[in-house]
């Protein structure tokens, strides 16, 4: 990269004209942690998102989701090399997600 283009592309940040474009996924999870504090929850030691990660992951345990399937639905990282390779497919997480107990809302 030249010094000028450097330049360009600080100049850009200090004015907020250059960002770079953050992952659809995060910009996901930045709106649904506003959603969740508007609803009341406060505290900055709670992480709502995080937390709903684990509760997914013990509940589709009881639900009898494979460990493997419920890791690629909430993008943990693989314990091994191996474990990355052939992909449980949207059919086989769809199947799985039907497995999931579904909870009552009010009003619903």
């Amino acid at each position: 990269m030249s010094e000028s283009t450097r330049e360009f592309e600080r100049a850009g940040r200090k004015s907020g004209r250059c960002r770079r474009a953050r992952p659809r996924a995060a910009q996901a999870r930045q709106r649904l942690a506003t959603w969740v504090r508007e609803l009341g929850v406060s505290d900055r030691n709670i992480s709502p998102n995080h937390a709903w990660r684990h509760t997914f992951k013990q509940v589709a345990d009881r639900a009898g989701i494979t460990e493997r399937t419920s890791d690629y639905i909430t993008g943990h990282a693989h314990k091994s090399v191996g474990a990355g390779y052939g992909a449980p497919t949207l059919d086989d997480m769809a199947g799985a997600l039907k497995k999931f107990p579904r909870y009552k809302l009010k009003g619903s």
